[in-house]
């Protein structure tokens, strides 16, 4: 018998946040997360940042603090065949973070008259060029060369 919460506790003060994109944009994230050693979370906090500046504002509504990365490799988002028009032929991407911080986000969006998955679509591409840095490159370099010599 199960008491309790089934939430993680990691996840206590956190709200997920999930966006609808086209399929080769979340296989482009797929991608870009293993070669530079980022997570979705961070991925989607410089879409969301990238987009709010679009619309004048400086302040980043997503921060980002990760302890470790964890890539989830089974049960990944599928495409999506049925539901609404809209979200037939894209897949789900989605993290959790700050509810605090989700909160003032959909503030803006209300203000500006928008949202949230509106934003991600919006900031995607640019996250996409954004160049993580060379220590993070590295690391993931260095685990993925340790993974190889294990594996053979």
């Amino acid at each position: 018998m199960r008491m309790g919460s089934s939430k993680a506790r990691s996840r206590d003060n956190m709200k997920q946040i999930i966006a609808h994109v086209p399929a080769e944009m979340k296989e482009a994230v797929e991608r870009k997360t293993e070669r530079e050693n980022l997570t979705q979370q961070e991925i989607i906090a410089l879409a969301v940042n990238f987009a709010v500046a679009d619309y004048g504002r400086t302040k980043a509504y997503l921060k980002v603090g990760r302890d470790r990365v964890v890539r989830r490799r089974k049960g990944q988002a599928q495409v999506i065949t049925g539901g609404p028009d809209c979200r037939v032929g894209t897949r789900r991407l989605a993290a959790y973070f700050d509810k605090g911080d989700v909160a003032e986000l959909e503030a803006f969006v209300n203000e500006v008259g928008t949202n949230v998955n509106h934003l991600i679509k919006k900031g995607l591409p640019e996250a996409l060029k954004y160049v993580a840095p060379a220590a993070l490159v590295e690391t993931t370099s260095k685990t993925a060369t340790a993974e190889h010599r294990e594996a053979a």
